[in-house]
């Protein structure tokens, strides 16, 4: 699969059935970040996570996929969370740093 084009549907499949599978099927055909989305292993801090934010506003669209390292080989490989993070946790601590439009 070509990294810059072509992922609204194969991710689209994936929000429709979010399963381990279907992740790590998408993440088997996936060779890296693009401008749009982007791969971490664990949460970032909330500044981080609010430059993010604003960087896939500022495109238009994005996604940040938490749970996710890159191997040695630089293919991926889901390898999960430590923490669960409520979303209205995540929500509360960007205020601050987001404006409310973006909320």
């Amino acid at each position: 699969m070509n990294p810059q084009s072509g992922l609204q549907e194969p991710f689209a499949q994936f929000f429709e059935d979010p399963s381990r599978e279907t992740l790590r099927n998408l993440l088997k055909e996936y060779f890296g970040e693009t401008g749009s989305l982007d791969f971490k292993e664990q949460w970032p801090t909330r500044a981080r996570l609010a430059k993010h934010v604003l960087g896939m506003a500022n495109t238009s669209n994005g996604c940040l996929v938490i749970g996710v390292g890159e191997k040695t080989d630089k293919t991926l490989e889901p390898i999960g969370l430590k923490d669960f993070k409520d979303k209205a946790d995540i929500q509360n601590g960007l205020k601050r740093f987001l404006p409310s439009d973006l909320m």
